[in-house]
């Protein structure tokens, strides 16, 4: 497969999450089951929401994190509680105990369409 990217010199980064604001889950909302399908996507960085699934299955960040930089999504935009610094450092945290310090951090499906 050819990309439109190659040959041009810059980071590429998958999204890998479960739905939007606007949308609900139809599966279970585990990475466990697609960890080879991930490992497939051609990419630098894999985004992966954290926020909105209590911060499960870091573990398998460990795992991933050879190959790629792993971008943790810590701020929860699907829920319209606001999380204060204190919730959002704790999970930052948590991911470093799992993913090595060049993590980029970011929210889930990042700021677009913020409920709040």
């Amino acid at each position: 497969m050819t990309w439109s990217l190659d040959g041009i010199g810059v980071q590429t980064a998958g999204h890998v999450c479960f739905s939007n604001n606007a949308g609900r889950p139809i599966a279970g909302r585990r990475l466990a089951p697609t960890l080879d399908a991930i490992r497939s996507i051609d990419c630098d960085v894999l985004m992966f929401e954290f926020a909105n699934r209590e911060v499960s299955e870091l573990d398998l960040m460990a795992t991933l994190a050879p190959d790629f930089c792993i971008g943790a999504r810590v701020v929860d935009v699907k829920n319209f509680q606001i999380e204060d610094a204190e919730i959002v450092a704790s999970r930052i945290a948590e991911c470093l105990a799992h993913i090595p310090a060049s993590v980029w951090i970011t929210a889930d499906c990042d700021f677009s369409a913020l409920p709040r």
